[in-house]
């Protein structure tokens, strides 16, 4: 079967490139494959001999050397190659590619592809549009699979591929000179496989096709009708690049349903009601205005692919617990990613190492401990500590004393903290989340700290103080403001002693403060540190609650 797979891989011409997903369903239609497993598993053999060749342009493409070799078991048979002494009885799977076009009553006789006995031909592609005026569609009567997606179709090409009742699989059809799909088209009663672009509108003859169970469409439509609730033995639905905004209440009765891909559209929240879909094995959700995981996916306890680049989701929430997720693809823009999804994506060095470790998960057993990217600076990752600590916890220093980016709550920053801080030679982002307003300020002091350059404090009140040296290297300062921060703070922090500092930054929690952080403790701390600043002679700009202001421009 592996060779059977391969061998229909060279039905795309030289240097085409072919998708994935594409050749699954195409494995699938032809019965060479049952489950979306066995082709994975046979893919990747593929892959892995060589035999199927990446692309970098984002594609697939076939070994050059195998395809000659293959193309002589003549498992596909290629419109040039049929010639007057060519055996066409065992022709059962043919592609229309670049032959020579005859026409004219004398050349039609001594076209060899009049000889066929069409009624054999079960498996059917164009590679090239001008060969489909030759072929006489009355006569597919057995005709199970036609792919029509390298050639735009007139309408009246439709209406021939609508007499064509035994088709089970329509891959391709390119709607872009089509007006629109005809009513013929619920003629197709045995259709299961239905791939369309460049669609207006999904017309609701489609959705009567009762057997479908591949939908895939994209165009420029707005709206999914109702109607696709009737599709009740549909596995895969893809609507990628249309302008839907959402789903129908309809698309959750789809109990079948194992891909869903609502990639690329304007759909902005993905409901709850997506946990109703228990057969779901595939989401992608990538290129999307969505902002959130609903935690109601938890119940998807078959989902094994989940695809989300290019999205606003923020993070994953800690309760999504997907037992059964086999591959993970994200970007930069999730901010944190709980430890049980580790093994599913690229890892930073530095958390790589420590997850390494035999005795790291004893330690960590328990912690609301998440992975996060960092898109400043080309920077690699860290780490987010999302439970609270009443200091800086020790296993940070033995695991993870190579962090390049940490993010943690803690109740106070005392001396020991501070130290294991310090001495992490690599640190280079640090977020400091303190649950406790000081009793006193926290010192730094100089000596350590050899690559921060990026410095966050989330407190009520910052109280911090920077000696002379402390963080050499510290090029941004921000303070945050979530909640009420309390009375007015006049305590020095030491702006001047900064070598390296270039933008410090206030950001507010707008619900508690109001626009612009109009708050007496806020600008308290504001004023010290832009006295502080004008006194450091350095060009400094202050970013308060969104407005810039340069310091000491010469």
């Amino acid at each position: 079967m592996l060779k059977t797979c391969l061998s229909y891989c060279c039905m795309y011409r030289d240097g085409y490139l072919f998708e994935r997903k594409d050749i699954f369903t195409r494995w699938a239609s032809e019965g060479f494959v049952c489950k979306e497993e066995e082709a994975n598993s046979h893919f990747e053999e593929l892959v892995n001999r060589g035999w199927i060749l990446s692309s970098p342009h984002d594609g697939l493409a076939i070994h050059p050397m195998m395809r000659i070799f293959l193309r002589q078991d003549k498992f596909i048979t290629y419109s040039s190659q049929v010639t007057s002494s060519y055996n066409t009885s065992r022709i059962r799977r043919l592609c229309i590619d670049n032959s020579p076009c005859i026409s004219g009553d004398a050349a039609a006789a001594a076209d060899p592809l009049s000889a066929l006995d069409w009624n054999r031909i079960r498996s059917l592609v164009f590679l090239s549009g001008e060969g489909i005026e030759r072929v006489p569609f009355e006569k597919l009567e057995g005709l199970r699979a036609l792919d029509i997606s390298q050639m735009l179709v007139h309408d009246h090409h439709l209406k021939n591929i609508c007499g064509l009742v035994r088709l089970r699989h329509l891959f391709g059809l390119n709607v872009r000179l089509i007006g629109e799909i005809p009513p013929e088209i619920v003629r197709l009663q045995c259709l299961e496989s239905f791939q369309a672009s460049a669609i207006g509108e999904i017309s609701p003859d489609v959705l009567n096709l009762s057997q479908l169970k591949t939908l895939e469409v994209d165009g420029s439509w707005k709206e999914l009708p109702r109607e696709i609730g009737a599709l009740q033995q549909l596995e895969t639905l893809r609507l990628k690049s249309s302008g839907i905004t959402k789903l129908p209440r309809e698309v959750w009765s789809l109990q079948q349903l194992k891909i869903l891909d609502i990639s690329n559209t304007m759909i902005r929240v993905l409901p709850k009601e997506i946990a109703e879909l228990q057969q779901l094995r595939t989401l992608d959700i990538s290129n999307t205005e969505i902002k959130a995981l609903p935690k109601e996916m938890e119940k998807l306890q078959h989902l094994e692919h989940l695809f989300m680049s290019e999205t606003k989701v923020a993070k994953i929430p800690r309760a999504l617990k997907l037992k059964e997720v086999k591959s993970l693809e994200l970007d930069y823009g999730i901010a944190a990613l709980p430890l049980e999804f580790f093994a599913l994506v690229e890892l930073p060095e530095c958390i790589h190492h420590a997850l390494e470790k035999s005795d790291l998960f004893p330690d960590v057993v328990g912690e609301m401990v998440s992975f996060k990217n960092s898109p400043r600076r080309g920077g690699e990752g860290g780490l987010v500590v999302g439970a609270k600590h009443m200091s800086i916890p020790l296993w940070i220093r033995e695991h993870f004393n190579d962090l390049a980016m940490l993010d943690i709550r803690i109740c106070k920053l005392d001396e020991q903290g501070l130290k294991i801080l310090r001495e992490m030679p690599r640190l280079e982002d640090l977020t400091l989340r303190l649950d406790v307003v000081p009793r006193e300020p926290a010192v730094i002091t100089s000596g350590g700290f050899p690559k921060l350059w990026n410095l966050t404090v989330d407190s009520r009140v910052p109280r911090v103080t920077f000696q002379e040296g402390a963080m050499p290297k510290l090029q941004f300062l921000t303070f945050e403001f979530q909640f009420y921060a309390g009375p007015p703070n006049e305590d020095p922090v030491g702006i001047k002693h900064l070598e390296s500092i270039h933008l410090i930054a206030f950001k507010c929690n707008e619900d508690w403060y109001g626009p612009g952080g109009d708050s007496p403790c806020i600008r308290s701390t504001i004023d010290v540190v832009r006295k502080e600043a004008l006194e450091n002679l350095k060009r400094i700009h202050l970013d308060i609650c969104g407005r810039t202001e340069r310091l000491n421009p010469y």
